[in-house]
This record gives C-alpha cells, structure tokens and sequence, in this order.
C-alpha cells in the first residue's frame, strides 16, 4: 500500500490486522486502487517499512483522520 501523508512510501499489514472477523480472502476488506485509514503501528526507518492496522481504526476515528486529511490537503495545494 502507498501511503499518502508519507510522501507514498510502502506500508505493510498483516492479515491478522485487517478485521477483527476472520479473513479467509482479503479482496473483500481491501480493493486496489480504493484508499483506506489505517493506523501506523510502528515506522522503521532503517529499512524503510511501516507497519499498518485496519482492524484497531474506530468509526469515530475514521471521521476525525478524514477530517484531518482535508485540511492538510489543502494546506499542501496552497503551499505548491
């Protein structure tokens, strides 16, 4: 997965962190090409990897991150 807010570096997500149900295929949680929230577990910088959580995201926050994606988004067009 490309990760937007860190200039689209590679993240990875274990299948045990994609759902708290069980995932027999994991084309019915995540689709190519949609963007998702996902939480940052950890960042190692060393080799460049970023560990990611779908199952630990709240909906409530979900909305906040949405929220805050907008604004910086905006923030980044204005400064270009």
């Amino acid at each position: 997965m490309r990760l937007l807010e860190y200039d689209n570096l590679e993240g990875f997500i274990m299948l045990s962190h994609v759902s708290t149900r069980r995932v027999r295929s994991v084309q019915k949680f995540l689709k190519i090409g949609r963007k998702e929230m996902m939480e940052v577990l950890r960042v190692d910088e060393e080799k460049m990897c970023i560990d990611l959580s779908k199952k630990s995201m709240k909906p409530d926050a979900v909305e906040e991150a949405h929220k805050r994606y907008i604004s910086a988004k905006k923030v980044h067009a204005i400064m270009k």
